[in-house]
């Protein structure tokens, strides 16, 4: 129940009859009889929002006034059959749940009925108020159910809608932050380039200004009581670094 309804019984009552209303399925009767449309208009206002027609043209201008729910017509009308005014309202008004009477059992007709008005039932004359008020509930919860449907259908449109438009931007976002990590990561390693350690000359590291020359070997002679060798004693004549120790 609406959280806002009144709690007073008789404002209750009369906030429970205008949801009712207002919730009723409505309903156009045609009929070229007037005493036909007189018995089930007094019969179906309780459960429907019941509308006359006596002719097609009526009818048709009631179409064109508003939306109807539901619509019950007699196949023997002036000027244009039963099954080609539920084939006009099919045409111009696809939502609308449709039903035929008729007092003659004829199979052909019933087949046009099916398939060019595509009619949800095929009611009998004379009818039984019981049955008919049975087949109209059944043709109102249809009714309502497809109606459900396409609200249903068309909140999750909208919701797929929102999503989409979401996750587009959360793929934008992404990609902006990638790129500023990438760009954050680049300077990084530019400022740890520049932070290297560069070589730095001590008293442990040869100056690249002196220039050693490389080590020459010179013969040494000496006599021996068997023989005479040459020993060659390696002596160096270049000028070794200042930390190094003497040749």
């Amino acid at each position: 129940m609406d959280e806002r309804a009144p709690t007073s019984p008789s404002t209750l009552a009369s906030f429970l009859m205008t949801q009712i209303a207002r919730n009723r399925c409505s309903l156009l009767v045609v009929d070229d009889e007037p005493y036909i449309l007189t018995a089930l208009a007094a019969f179906l206002h309780g459960e429907f929002e019941v509308l006359t027609a006596d002719s097609v043209e009526a009818a048709q201008n009631i179409f064109n006034e508003r939306e109807i729910d539901l619509i019950l017509t007699d196949q023997k009308m002036p000027r244009m059959t039963g099954v080609q005014m539920l084939e006009w309202v099919r045409q111009h008004s696809p939502r609308t749940v449709r039903l035929m009477m008729t007092g003659y059992a004829d199979l052909e007709e019933a087949v046009d009925a099916i398939n060019k008005g595509q009619v949800f039932r095929y009611l009998f004359k004379p009818w039984k108020a019981k049955e008919v008020l049975e087949v109209l509930r059944g043709a109102a919860r249809t009714f309502n159910l497809e109606r459900d449907n396409e609200r249903l259908v068309d909140e999750l449109c909208q919701v797929n809608e929102q999503l989409r438009e979401m996750n587009a931007e959360l793929e934008l976002r992404v990609a902006d932050r990638t790129h500023a990590l990438r760009d954050a990561y680049q300077e990084l390693e530019q400022k740890n380039k520049m932070l290297e350690p560069c070589p730095i000359a001590g008293p442990w590291t040869a100056s690249p200004s002196v220039n050693c020359a490389p080590a020459t070997a010179t013969p040494l002679r000496w006599r021996s009581s068997s023989s005479t060798s040459i020993i060659s004693r390696a002596s160096t004549n270049a000028t070794c670094c200042p930390a190094a120790t003497a040749c």
